[in-house]
C-alpha cells in the first residue's frame, strides 16, 4: 500500500512534523492532529470522515521542482526539502487527501516555472508515490526518487479515469473572488494607515472605522490588521512593505493576500463541509502559523487576551466597541450586498491611494 510506512520511521516522521508545526485544523474533534495514531486507526475501523489539506504555495512548488527535475540527480536534498518531504509521508500516511488548488491559482513567480497543467500534473504523481520514498528522503537516507516508482506513480496518474477527469474539469483561470478583493481591500487600507501620523491605538481606530463602514467583517482580514498595526508587527506581513517603489509595494500586498486567502479559503471549506469533511491547511509560513493560532482567539471569550497582546486600553475598548456593533448591525443584508456591489472601485480607489503615497 502507498500509505504504509516502516514502524519505526512513522514515529520519526510524527516526531519531525510535530517540531515543524506546519498544520493548521478547522474545528474538529481530533484531540491531537500531530498523532498518526489517530489517522491509522480511523482507516483501521474504516471511518467514513473524509480528510483534505490545502498546501501552500511553497510546498506545492517545492515539490513540483523535485519531481521535474531534481528527483533525477545526486545533489544532496536541503533540510527544507527534507522537511516537506517528511510533509508529504505524513499525509500520505495518515490519508489526507492533499488539494493543491489554491497554489495553483496563486501561481508561483518563478523563472522556468512549468505552467499550471504541468505544476498540476507532477504533482499528482507525487501524491501517488509512496509514503516511505518521502521518508526515506526526508531521513536522509536517499535523495533520489526511485525511477521505477515513479513510472509506476505517473501510470496510475495517466491510467485513471477519476483523476483525468478531474484534471480536465480543473479551471486554472481563477477569477478572484469576494472574500479575495475584500482581504486585499483590508491590507491595502492597513499598509495606508501605517504610513499615516499616529500612535497603533489611532491607528487601530482608523482602520476598524473604516472596515465597518466599507467592509464586511471577516476573520482573517481583521486579524492582520490588528497585528500590522500594532507595535508587534510580524516581519514579513508585507514584504519589502517600506520600499519606495510602489508597484512593487502594491504587488508585495497582493502576494500577501494571497498568502491570506488561504485561511479565508480553508474557513469556507469547513463551513460548506457541513461537518462531513475535516479540513487542514499545511505551512512553512510563520505568519500565517501565526494568524490562524489567533482565529479562534477572535471568535471566543478568549478575545480580551488577544487584544490585550497587542494593544493598550484605548485599542481594547475601539475592538470591543466594534465588535459589538457588527454584532448589532440591524440591516447586515443590505450591508453585505451594498459591499459586493462597490468591492472593486473600493480596492481600485485603495490601489491608487497606495501608488501615490509620498
Amino acid at each position: 500500500m502507498v500509505d504504509e510506512l516502516k514502524t519505526e520511521d512513522a514515529v520519526e516522521i510524527e516526531r519531525i512534523v510535530r517540531k515543524i508545526g506546519a498544520l493548521v485544523c478547522t474545528p474538529s474533534s481530533i484531540s491531537d492532529i500531530y498523532d498518526l495514531g489517530v489517522y491509522r486507526s480511523a482507516i483501521t475501523r474504516r471511518d467514513p470522515m473524509k480528510l483534505w489539506v490545502l498546501l501552500d504555495n511553497n510546498i506545492v512548488t517545492q515539490v513540483v521542482s523535485f519531481l521535474s527535475g531534481a528527483r533525477k540527480t545526486r545533489t544532496p536534498l536541503s533540510e527544507e526539502m527534507k522537511k516537506i518531504c517528511a510533509i508529504m509521508a505524513f499525509l500520505i500516511h495518515a490519508r489526507i487527501d492533499i488539494n493543491p488548488a489554491v497554489a495553483l491559482y496563486e501561481r508561483p513567480e518563478y523563472l522556468n516555472n512549468p505552467d499550471k497543467v504541468t505544476q498540476d500534473y507532477f504533482f499528482r504523481i507525487a501524491d501517488h508515490l509512496p509514503a516511505q520514498i518521502f521518508a526515506d528522503l526526508a531521513l536522509n537516507r536517499t535523495c533520489r526518487i526511485p525511477e521505477k516508482h515513479f513510472i509506476a506513480a505517473q501510470r496510475e496518474v495517466d491510467s485513471n479515469p477519476l483523476t483525468q477527469k478531474n484534471i480536465k474539469r480543473i479551471n486554472y483561470a481563477y477569477e478572484k473572488d469576494h472574500a479575495f478583493k475584500m482581504l486585499h481591500a483590508n491590507l491595502l487600507k492597513a499598509w495606508l494607515i501605517s504610513h499615516q501620523a499616529g500612535a497603533p491605538n489611532q491607528r487601530l481606530q482608523r482602520f476598524l472605522d473604516w472596515k465597518e463602514n466599507e467592509l464586511v467583517s471577516d476573520y482573517v482580514g481583521l486579524i492582520f490588521a490588528l497585528i500590522y498595526l500594532s507595535k508587534k508587527r510580524i516581519g514579513g506581513m508585507i514584504k519589502r512593505c517600506d520600499s519606495s517603489d510602489r508597484h512593487l509595494v502594491l504587488k508585495e500586498i497582493e502576494n500577501s493576500t494571497w498568502d491570506m486567502y488561504y485561511l479565508a479559503f480553508l474557513e469556507k471549506l469547513h463551513e460548506t463541509a457541513n461537518g462531513s469533511q475535516i479540513w487542514f491547511f499545511c505551512t512553512r509560513d510563520q505568519v500565517l502559523l501565526k494568524i490562524a493560532s489567533h482565529r479562534d482567539a477572535v471568535a471566543t471569550e478568549r478575545i480580551d487576551a488577544f487584544i490585550k497582546e497587542y494593544y493598550t486600553g484605548e485599542g481594547v475598548e475601539a475592538f470591543k466597541n466594534y465588535m459589538n456593533k457588527i454584532k448589532c448591525r440591524s440591516d447586515r443584508a443590505g450591508h453585505i450586498a451594498k459591499v459586493c456591489a462597490n468591492i472593486d472601485s473600493i480596492v481600485d480607489e485603495l490601489i491608487n491611494a497606495v501608488a501615490v503615497c509620498p
